[in-house]
């Protein structure tokens, strides 16, 4: 699930690059001159969407981005109940874990950093129940 967002990562970073419009000064103006970027945007949240659903059915995931902060938000489906032996949540947190300790998420925000010249850009990458319970989040900078 978490290679969808590196991905992602890499292809704001080339969109950028290929950008011609005039800068903008934050991510969430550069996103809403890029119909393109939106686009790529909503797929991301789509195979985030499908391989929560290998998880938990049920599962859907948004992306949005305020000031320069991401947001991927995945809100695993309804039969999650609480996870009580916490194995998924272990396995989530985990994942992410390995996200900052090798350092490719901060390797792929420095590159949009390079590419559009706006800073700082933060992910947040959040796993919530279906009541709006916080399972496990990490937030990523370069």
């Amino acid at each position: 699930m978490l290679p969808v967002i590196v991905a992602m990562v890499s292809m704001l970073a080339v969109a950028a690059m290929l950008s011609g419009c005039s800068k903008p000064s934050t991510m969430e103006e550069y996103c809403e001159k890029s119909p393109e970027l939106q686009e790529q945007m909503q797929s991301v949240a789509d195979q985030i969407a499908d391989a929560a659903n290998n998880l938990v059915p049920g599962s859907s995931a948004e992306v949005s981005v305020t000031e320069n902060e991401f947001l991927f938000l995945i809100t695993l489906g309804p039969d999650y109940t609480g996870d009580d032996d916490g194995i998924i949540a272990s396995a989530l947190d985990s994942s992410l874990q390995s996200y900052e300790d090798g350092g490719s998420m901060s390797s792929a925000i420095a590159d949009i950093e390079d590419a559009t010249g706006i800073s700082p850009v933060t992910f947040v990458i959040t796993f919530q129940d279906s009541a709006g319970n916080v399972v496990a989040t990490r937030t990523f900078t370069s």
